[in-house]
């Protein structure tokens, strides 16, 4: 077995879970757009979006996406840190546009 073969093989697995990244990103990007307009309707809603932006925070800069992790950094800083809605509901428009540039637009 050459040294090539692992590497082409730990690439092939590379672009599986990158392919996987994206199908879930995307899914989250749906979840997001239809949780923001209600966001001050039901706090178990900004719950969501917490766990959303907390996953997106800790796997999107290993695949590449590094301001979509620092911006669901900053959203979910935000919600922890108890900013009002209008903020959350702003830093949860900005990363559904990001994720609509970086991710969806792409995929």
């Amino acid at each position: 077995m050459s040294a090539v073969e692992p590497n082409a093989a730990f690439q092939a697995k590379m672009t599986k879970l990158r392919d996987r990244f994206r199908e879930r990103a995307i899914d989250q990007y749906h979840t997001l757009r239809e949780l923001s307009p209600s966001l001050n309707a039901d706090l178990q809603n900004i719950e969501a979006v917490r766990v959303i932006a907390h996953s997106l925070a800790g796997s999107a800069g290993l695949f590449g996406f590094e301001e979509v992790a620092r911006q669901a950094a900053s959203l979910e800083d935000r919600i922890v840190n108890r900013a009002g809605l209008e903020t959350v509901s702003r830093y949860t428009d900005e990363l559904c546009s990001l994720l609509h540039t970086s991710v969806v637009e792409h995929a």
